[in-house]
């Protein structure tokens, strides 16, 4: 009834991706992901936050297959659309921080990584609150970061702050708390 080119048959498009990401099968996912983002971007613009959407999820798949510069293109198409679009203090935009973060960290580029890291962690503490789970996700990446550049202090008392608000929040004996 609505057509090849409506956009609630882009985001079906980008679901369907979704799904073959979750199951690793990158390519499938990237062909539904391109096909959503033609309908998405020739009915919402290239500047709308189902885009921005959609370059995120297509800068995972890179990120995935460790096609670090593909997934940075896309992801940064995605912060550039968040930011302008959202704005600099939502959460969409502090996750697009982290997953730059992560990439810069898988390339082994430390100092960018926390940069980025930072970032997000700034974002989501003035958006979400102190205790939320995305500020966790912060702490354990900005731990990871440390602990890739042998700074082992640096990296256990961010590991330590993620595991104070889990115990804090879910209590010690919550599945997320015992895996930390």
């Amino acid at each position: 009834m609505l057509g090849m080119n409506h956009p609630d048959t882009g985001i079906s498009y980008n679901n369907i991706g979704s799904v073959y990401n979750d199951q690793g099968k990158y390519n499938e996912a990237l062909n539904y992901y391109f096909k959503s983002l033609e309908i998405i971007e020739a009915f919402l613009g290239n500047n709308h936050p189902n885009t921005g959407l959609i370059y995120k999820n297509i800068g995972s798949v890179f990120m995935s297959q460790e096609r670090y510069d593909e997934a940075l293109k896309y992801f940064f198409k995605s912060l550039k659309i968040r930011e302008d679009m959202l704005g600099m203090n939502h959460p969409d935009t502090g996750a697009s921080y982290n997953n730059i973060g992560s990439v810069y960290n898988n390339q082994g580029k430390y100092d960018e990584a926390l940069n980025y890291h930072f970032k997000s962690l700034e974002i989501r503490e003035v958006t979400l609150g102190i205790n939320h789970p995305d500020i966790v996700t912060s702490y354990n990446n900005i731990g990871l970061v440390y602990d890739n550049q042998g700074k082992y202090e640096e990296a256990l008392n961010y590991h330590f702050k993620s595991l104070e608000i889990q115990e804090t929040t879910l209590g010690i004996n919550h599945p997320s708390t015992l895996a930390s």
